[in-house]
């Protein structure tokens, strides 16, 4: 037994073990990359979302104070203080 391991190269099989470690941890860094490229990707998505929700809710705001501090009626050369008579009530077609 003895003189078949001496007769084997051993240099050998430590390179292919060397060469298979080293594919190894390029894979795992390729993933740990694309990992980390992936959670950025979502990171940046998620505040886009967040940032784009809150513009549009601040528009949709700014609508309602807007509408709710416009003048309803409003005639040429009337003043925005100058407000039609409320007829009272329900309106209908003979309310005067």
């Amino acid at each position: 037994m003895s003189d078949e391991t001496a007769e084997r190269p051993k240099g050998k099989k430590k390179t292919k073990t060397k060469a298979k470690a080293m594919d190894r941890d390029r894979d795992r860094d390729r993933d740990r990359d694309r990992d980390s490229l992936v959670e950025r990707g979502v990171m940046i998505r998620a505040g886009f979302y967040i940032f784009g929700t809150h513009v549009f809710a601040g528009f949709v705001w700014l609508l309602f104070y807007l509408g709710e501090h416009v003048p309803k009626y409003r005639r040429r050369g009337e003043t925005a203080t100058a407000r039609r008579p409320r007829t009272g009530g329900r309106r209908t077609a003979f309310a005067v």
